[in-house]
């Protein structure tokens, strides 16, 4: 795994693991199933039906990526050690959440600037172009900017770094934080 380094505006240095690989449309359909995390993203998240980016909005990879051979899948990681500078009383699942916007940041800077014509991405998480969705019954403001996450088209993002990457994805839960958090994106090539 390659390391890139970045430094936030208050000078911490993270080191954020970085791996990428163009992989066959036709395998990362093989992790499809659409209806299963639709309903994931039904129970347990709060944009299910809000954000024209998520489920159940968002088509499925098979949709989407159609007209498309190959992908190149992007991940991204960054070890929870990194984040003991925060203050004691930060609890385990801010510390989580801080780690993956560190990394998502990024990601969507290298998905962005790495983006040619004709090309669409998958980024991590629902959408974040717009400050505001537009919601459903609404039109996208930005159609052409627009991202869905590998999730919301039904990809089973675990599988789908194991195949991919030979990487097994660590999740919190049990209020236990995991030894590193990771994102997966993606820039689907014609």
């Amino acid at each position: 795994m390659g390391t890139i380094n970045y430094t936030s505006g208050k000078g911490n240095v993270f080191k954020i693991g970085f791996r990428k690989k163009v992989v066959l449309v036709e395998d990362i359909l093989k992790h499809q199933d659409k209806a299963l995390f639709d309903d994931m993203c039904r129970t347990g998240c709060k944009n299910f039906g809000k954000k024209l980016s998520c489920p159940p909005l968002s088509p499925s990879f098979e949709n989407y990526s159609r007209g498309y051979k190959k992908c190149i899948v992007y991940l991204m990681s960054i070890r929870m050690s990194q984040m003991n500078y925060m203050p004691k009383g930060a609890n385990g699942y801010f510390k989580v959440k801080v780690a993956n916007g560190i990394i998502k940041c990024l990601m969507d800077n290298l998905i962005i600037k790495n983006r040619k014509d004709g090309q669409r991405l998958i980024s991590s998480g629902s959408c974040r172009m717009c400050t505001k969705c537009a919601g459903p019954g609404e039109s996208c403001k930005k159609p052409y900017r627009r991202v869905f996450s590998y999730e919301a088209l039904g990809i089973n993002v675990s599988e789908l770094a194991k195949a991919t990457f030979k990487y097994e994805l660590q999740w919190y839960k049990n209020k236990t934080v995991p030894k590193y958090t990771t994102i997966l994106s993606g820039i689907l090539l014609k």
